[in-house]
């Protein structure tokens, strides 16, 4: 396991964690000083049934993942990156996972850094100087049941991103690394909102919708096989896209948005 917790003299986000989480995702939190991805652990573990949720969250990942098996740069200290494992209520579509955790984390960055964000369909967060944070949700693998979303959240610059991602628009939310207490509001914020969000369904998208980026203006949508240019105008209560195009509006689940 590629993973090594916080040292003894290091243990204050920690504590600010346990102080401010509610109170279903206290015994599940795991700290980390480094590992290969937050996402990956959380696989691990399932692996031996444990009790759920669970609540992994790490300084630095040396092999963070983003969509479609891009990397996911996570250098120390800058970022902030943590996996939620869960059993997601029957009520909600799964489709609506990815939304919810974007709807509650553009809400925890606000209240927690007073930082002002958009979502950008379907898993990024983004602020004037590009994006900020993504995040990935993934099944269980097998016949488990359960839920893995991961968040990568840029707090404070660092050159290591923009090296990785060449022409990419890479921001951060802060001018500088925030204190442990801030880092543990904003993961509890947004676990606080995210479990509010998946136990009421119906209000993930007017949420999405209220705070989406570009809207109204046109856009690129690129699939494996295929490029969609239209007009963004919306989002279906199911989570998709819909772009006004030259063969009319077009409902789409999947794709990579970029402005044209």
């Amino acid at each position: 396991m590629a993973a090594a917790f916080l040292p003894e003299e290091s243990m204050a986000l920690t504590q600010a964690l346990q102080n401010q989480l509610p109170e279903k995702w206290r015994a599940g939190l795991q700290v980390f000083d480094r590992i290969d991805s937050t996402n990956l652990e959380a696989a691990r573990q399932l692996e031996s049934d444990p009790q759920l949720p669970l609540l992994l969250v790490a300084s630095a990942q040396t092999a963070g993942i983003g969509r479609r098996g891009r990397t996911f740069v996570s250098p120390a200290a800058t970022g902030l990156y943590w996996t939620a494992v869960f059993t997601l209520p029957a009520a909600t579509p799964q489709g609506l996972v990815t939304p919810a955790a974007g709807v509650a984390l553009q809400a925890a960055v606000t209240s927690a850094l007073d930082v002002p964000t958009q979502l950008k369909w379907v898993n990024d967060l983004i602020n004037a100087s590009g994006k900020v944070a993504g995040i990935l949700a993934q099944a269980a693998s097998g016949n488990c049941p359960h839920l893995i979303v991961g968040i990568g959240i840029n707090l404070a610059p660092d050159p290591k991103r923009q090296l990785a991602a060449p022409g990419q628009p890479i921001g951060s939310l802060l001018p500088a690394i925030p204190d442990d207490a801030t880092k543990a509001a904003l993961v509890a914020q947004w676990a606080a909102h995210f479990d509010s969000l998946l136990r009421q369904a119906h209000l993930i998208m007017p949420a999405f919708r209220a705070h989406a980026a570009w809207l109204g203006e046109l856009v690129t949508l690129s699939e494996p096989a295929h490029v969609t240019v239209g007009r963004l105008v919306g989002f279906a209560d199911d989570g998709a896209i819909i772009l006004d195009t030259a063969n009319g509006e077009q409902q789409f689940h999947d794709g990579t948005l970029r402005r044209r």
